[in-house]
């Protein structure tokens, strides 16, 4: 397995505005923020995704901010119809 350094864990600049389309920072972070992307900042307050959320996301859409939860009607007794 290939381990990622610091600098190659996020995506870089050029990254981040191919997928906000976005070059400002609070233009980016609305983006993200609008489009449920989780991500954080860095010490000088620019927007920084994790390069492997960031491939989950492009491969698989059901992610946990995407999953649908619902009620598990199998766990319940079954319905008896009433005469």
């Amino acid at each position: 397995m290939q381990t990622l350094g610091l600098d190659e864990a996020y995506l870089a600049p050029d990254e981040l505005y191919a997928l906000t389309g976005r070059r400002q920072r609070p233009a980016q972070i609305a983006w993200l923020r609008a489009n449920r992307w989780r991500h954080t900042a860095d010490a000088d307050g620019n927007p920084r995704v994790a390069r492997a959320y960031w491939l989950r996301r492009m491969v698989d859409e059901r992610t946990p901010d995407h999953e649908v939860v619902g009620p598990k009607f199998d766990s319940l007794p079954p319905v008896r119809q009433r005469a």
